[in-house]
């Protein structure tokens, strides 16, 4: 009896569980090797240190398949990168204000010497003034400047109007689309697993995500621009780190593969852990719209414990997808 088969092997329907002399009908050059328990234990192990560093409570299924919960690493890593933007606007500021600055120091070298005091304006100064951007952070650093050394005659734009109450009416609906679509308990527990009979095992879980498009459109999934803008920083930051975990494994068990499914549940990750077998990895919005899109099509035998006589049973109720 087979324990299980490598994916050459399953190309000529050989599959685990199956008594020997079938498969060799099915596939006359198929190779049968005694299994090694002590070595799978010994890649299980090292699947498992690199496991319990992204989840020191992850729940291991079989030698080759976990369950993770990465909600609280994906969640670090996206204030790291919220972190990270907020540097690199900084950094673009004070760049404009160098900008600014140079600008102004060949505004002055170009006019010569100024007359009197060192607040004295120079010649041409107000027509340069004139041409000031009004706006951005280059604007508003030159005006700043020529504040300083005498421009007086600069006029700052006038504070932007408060927000009218339908700009007010559309911000409160965005923000009520956005908690309505993401649902409850979407960054809750997040799993993953999967048969990895030919790699070192299955194992991932998400914090929230999805795609982007990086438009006003719509994302692939169809949830609306206010999500679909979270989503796909979700998707960035728990792909990476999910990848970086499937990597480490390889790593730590001389190159076996691990796929790996990110959702918002346990159910739903093993699904996607699946989609991408023997070395990838899915990613599951935790959006009512992703979720509802990627079950849909699913034959209800995809779902954990549903084999063939519950699947005529469903079948047999008009039930043949989720």
């Amino acid at each position: 009896m087979l324990s299980t088969a490598n994916y050459v092997a399953r190309g000529y329907g050989v599959r685990s569980a199956m008594p020997g002399f079938i498969a060799r009908r099915l596939c006359p050059q198929l190779l049968l090797v005694r299994p090694r328990m002590g070595t799978y234990a010994a890649a299980a192990a090292a699947t498992r240190r690199v496991f319990a560093r992204y989840d020191p409570l992850f729940v291991a299924q079989s030698l080759d398949e976990a369950l993770l919960d990465v909600t609280a690493p994906v969640a670090e890593g996206m204030r790291r990168a919220a972190v990270a933007a907020a540097a690199a606007a900084k950094a673009a500021a004070a760049a404009a204000a160098m900008a600014a600055m140079a600008a102004m120091a060949a505004m002055a070298a170009a006019g010569g010497a100024c007359a009197g005091a060192a607040t004295d304006v120079c010649a041409g100064s107000a027509a340069e003034a004139g041409a000031v951007p009004r706006t951005g952070a280059g604007g508003r650093a030159l005006r700043a400047i020529l504040s300083r050394v005498g421009g007086a005659q600069l006029v700052s734009p006038p504070p932007p109007p408060p927000p009218q109450p339908q700009q007010q009416q559309q911000q409160q609906q965005q923000q009520q689309m956005l908690l309505s679509t993401l649902g409850s308990g979407a960054f809750g527990s997040s799993s993953g697993g999967g048969g990895g009979e030919q790699g070192a095992g299955d194992g991932a879980a998400g914090g929230g995500g999805g795609d982007d498009d990086e438009d006003d459109d719509e994302d692939d999934d169809g949830n609306p621009p206010v999500v679909a803008a979270y989503v796909a920083r979700w998707r960035a930051v728990a792909g990476a780190l999910v990848a970086e975990l499937r990597a480490a494994v390889t790593a730590a068990t001389g190159g076996l593969t691990c796929s790996a499914g990110i959702a918002c549940n346990a159910s739903l990750a093993k699904i996607a852990s699946d989609m991408d077998k023997p070395n990838g990895q899915t990613l599951l919005a935790p959006t009512r719209v992703s979720v509802a899109r990627f079950v849909a099509p699913l034959p209800v035998r995809k779902l954990g414990g549903v084999g063939k006589v519950t699947e005529r049973s469903a079948r047999a109720g008009g039930a043949a997808t989720d």
